[in-house]
């Protein structure tokens, strides 16, 4: 395996260990803002476009993530790591 995918996987980990801690947080806050934000924010421009990345309208708020929703967000979040990973990697290299 390559150090940049090992970086990658190991700040997905961690940004998954990170927003499971902040879906338990019972209290409001920064920390549930951000969790929110990483996940309906990658689904914004998709549901713009007419994705059903959302199950729909809620009355209650925001309407949850589809299982399409959450695979998109998963593999965005994946992707976006290892595109850091690799530029580690890149900037040690040198």
């Amino acid at each position: 395996m390559r150090f940049a995918s090992k970086i990658g996987l190991s700040l997905s980990l961690v940004q998954a260990i990170l927003s499971f801690w902040a879906a338990l947080v019972t209290n409001g806050g920064l920390i549930k803002e951000i969790f929110f934000a990483s996940i309906y924010l990658p689904l914004i421009p998709l549901r713009s476009i007419g994705l059903p990345v959302t199950d729909g309208y809620s009355g209650w708020g925001w309407a949850g993530p589809s299982l399409l929703g959450y695979v998109l967000v998963i593999l965005f979040w994946v992707g976006v790591w290892f595109l850091a990973g690799y530029g580690i990697e890149s900037i040690l290299k040198q």
